[in-house]
């Protein structure tokens, strides 16, 4: 892969299997939640509490990760994430009551958040477009395989516990192996790519980082959003049958996956600033598409999301070092990925209120809105963070 110094490889395999391991902890939580409320005596809108745990420990440690690297550096940073994630995974796994499988999934969450900002600015700075496409197809080859190792277990009448062990043996390898590398982190850090050398630095860099939060927030959010509602959207609200309402929904995580592969493959061949301008407009041309509905034909339009937005936040974290300068982008990248989080959280579950109101329809065309604004916002971005290219 091209960026990047020859030592960063080994570091680099040892990130993208820990993207393996993030990926797996998000994907088989759905699949083991029945096995695992009825342990606890649980009821259903108990699992929220789970994800209010995961994403409360990763809010906190995303947003501080850029502040831990700048102190302790990026290998030790990665060492405490991946080791806090390894404690948490083991608290969940041998909880005997149900505080403390909550307390060990705010473990699970903040070494994630940790890890996750951690490799996502070290990339940033030390590899290039190529690299970063590979971290977030690892990323989905974890969350793809979590549903598949939980299924394994729990079809066999095996515990909930099962896939937590298994998923103990591989973060506990990543801890390992991240503590070993240390000195990889340390030297690919320092080769920064042909990307972050050529620094455009904004003249007003507080309106671009509160542009660049912004901007992730709502993406983040309006994926989860068409993501999560648009098989209820076509057999609910335009009456498409189940079968291919779900080949259709399933087709916008196909064109994601697709998507960063080819980045992962040919990513240095792009610019990521021309890149994410032709992945906006893009991404407004098949929103609307969904929303029109011409020919009853608009959920073919997902896969072209998929294909989209599966480049939109590799580019965008790319992008940071760039608009931001160096020193800045590990600090800023742990406060987008917070800022991730929160849209996560409120943007599906504000369609949802809008849904309970207007009919499941609505969702459409608020996600449609919402991908014009933050196309918008990232025109404003790069316009911004280049004035002072156009002005020397």
């Amino acid at each position: 892969m091209g960026g990047g110094h020859r030592s960063s490889r080994p570091a680099l395999l040892i990130t993208l299997v820990a993207f393996v391991a993030l990926g797996l902890t998000d994907g088989l939580l759905g699949t083991v939640w029945p096995d695992l409320r009825d342990t606890f005596d649980r009821g259903n809108p108990s699992f929220g509490m789970i994800f209010a745990s995961l994403s409360g420990g990763y809010l906190v440690a995303s947003a501080a990760s850029g502040h831990v690297s700048d102190r302790r550096g990026i290998a030790s940073t990665l060492s405490f994430g991946t080791s806090t994630a390894v404690v948490g995974v083991l608290v969940v796994a041998t909880a005997p009551a149900w505080w403390m499988a909550l307390a060990g999934f705010v473990l699970v969450g903040s070494g994630n958040g940790l890890t996750d900002a951690t490799a996502n600015s070290w990339v940033a700075l030390a590899a290039g477009p190529r690299e970063m496409g590979a971290l977030h197809t690892a990323y989905g080859l974890g969350a793809t395989g979590g549903p598949l190792l939980a299924t394994a277990f729990i079809a066999n009448q095996i515990s909930w516990r099962g896939p937590f062990l298994v998923l103990l043996v591989v973060q506990f390898a990543v801890a390992a192996t991240v503590i070993r590398g240390r000195a990889g982190f340390a030297t690919a850090s320092c080769s920064a790519s042909a990307d972050t050398q050529q620094v455009a630095s904004a003249h007003r860099p507080a309106l671009v980082a509160s542009g660049l939060l912004v901007w992730f927030g709502l993406y983040v959010g309006v994926e989860i959003a068409i993501g999560g509602w648009s098989y209820t959207v076509l057999t609910e609200g335009r009456g498409v049958s189940e079968v291919a309402a779900g080949v259709l929904a399933a087709s916008f995580w196909v064109g994601m996956t697709v998507g960063r592969l080819a980045l992962a493959a040919f990513g240095d061949r792009v610019d990521p600033a021309s890149g994410m301008s032709r992945a906006s407009a893009g991404a407004i041309v098949a929103a609307v598409f969904f929303w029109l509905d011409p020919g009853s034909l608009g959920g073919l339009a997902l896969p072209v999301l998929g294909v989209c937005f599966s480049a939109m936040f590799p580019f965008a974290v790319l992008l940071t070092p760039r608009y931001l300068d160096e020193e800045r982008a590990p600090r800023q990248v742990g406060y987008q990925l917070a800022a991730s989080s929160m849209g996560a959280i409120v943007i599906p579950a504000s369609i949802g209120i809008f849904a309970e109101n207007h009919g499941v329809d609505i969702a459409v065309p608020i996600s449609a809105a919402i991908v014009v604004t933050m196309s918008f916002i990232w025109a404003a971005v790069r316009w911004e963070a280049e004035a002072n290219r156009r002005v020397s």
